[in-house]
């Protein structure tokens, strides 16, 4: 399916915020999110649905910010392509020396326009964004939330 990038963004960042991530994190993932390619998002969207991968992608982070300061880092369990696009969206690159990740050149830019996702992976990345939801109750609208009963 295709969606437009802008949503890809909104859905991805509201995706991490559910899954726990800081805000910072789910910010560089839904920046990153256009750049990827179909198997791309369905790997992010996967490791967000999964709670043991938060530590992954908090040290990839921290790991970026290693690189982008001109130093090596030690590679782990992240695809590389993520990684990439997470560094594109800082304005640096990576790449994978011997057995070590290495500054190099931001990959290109994404194209403009909307982007292939797949199904399952906007279907993690919804349920996921539905955590964030607050539930709608009586009192919620009581004291003014919603449309209201007329939809004004």
């Amino acid at each position: 399916m295709k969606v437009a990038r802008a949503e890809l963004y909104a859905q991805t960042l509201r995706a991490g915020r559910g899954a726990g991530i800081s805000l910072g994190l789910a910010e560089e993932l839904a920046e990153a999110a256009p750049w990827l390619s179909t198997k791309g998002v369905e790997a992010m969207a996967r490791m967000l649905y999964e709670a043991d991968s938060h530590g992954v992608l908090e040290q990839m982070a921290a790991r970026l910010d290693r690189i982008q300061m001109g130093q090596n880092a030690d590679s782990l369990a992240v695809p590389l392509t993520l990684m990439q696009a997470v560094a594109a969206g800082r304005g640096f690159g990576v790449e994978m020396g011997k057995r070590r990740l290495k500054p190099a050149a931001a990959i290109a830019r994404a194209k403009p326009g909307p982007v292939q996702v797949s199904k399952e992976a906007w279907t993690c990345l919804t349920r996921l964004a539905k955590r964030t939801f607050v539930p709608a109750t009586d009192a919620s609208r009581a004291s003014g939330a919603g449309a209201g009963a007329d939809g004004d």
